[in-house]
């Protein structure tokens, strides 16, 4: 059974703004997340009375190319060290995290290829779920994600990679498409 991830909302001044985000996985089956913006308030699960929006706040997809987003705004936030602090929207409760970026790595791709990627690491995240995410950007292609990688004290991984299907075809073709100001 596949994993399906969905994320709504619109793109403001500070960048993604979710207002729906739902998932459907083998084990706990279909959920989602509503944020109001007009009242201030999310509804992480269904049943809960509605909690406060952070400034910040992001869903699990969201947060991805939130990040993005934020490098384009903040170029200072990819220099090894860098950090970028968020709000994530767990089961529960909104989740602080905070992503450091590392040194370039080269990674390969499907079908050979080699991208240099900027990685960011998030301190290990408390929730329902502990675990680490770790996110490439691609520096040649707007920052946009290029790997995924989320994994938990255990081992357990879940690692994504982006398939492109032309050889050393930008994901957007033209730079000036992907302007956050």
């Amino acid at each position: 059974e596949p994993v399906v991830f969905e994320s709504h909302g619109r793109i403001a001044d500070q960048g993604l703004r979710p207002a729906l985000y739902s998932q459907q996985t083998p084990f706990r089956g279909f959920s989602e997340i509503r944020f109001d913006e007009a009242s201030g308030t999310a509804v992480l699960e269904q049943g809960q009375a509605p909690l406060e929006l952070p400034e910040d706040f992001q869903d699990r997809l969201s947060i991805i190319f939130q990040l993005s987003w934020l490098s384009q705004l903040n170029p200072d936030s990819l220099r090894y060290g860098g950090t970028t602090e968020v709000k994530i929207a767990g089961r529960r409760r909104f989740v602080a995290a905070s992503f450091r970026a590392e040194l370039p790595e080269d990674i390969v791709l499907p079908g050979g290829i080699v991208v240099t990627a900027i990685r960011l690491v998030s301190e290990r995240l408390q929730s329902n779920r502990e675990g680490q995410i770790e996110i490439w950007l691609d520096a040649a292609d707007q920052n946009l994600p290029v790997r995924i990688l989320f994994s938990e004290p255990s081992g357990r991984a879940l690692d994504f990679l982006v398939i492109r299907d032309v050889f050393n075809k930008p994901i957007i073709e033209d730079p000036a498409a992907f302007n956050p100001q």
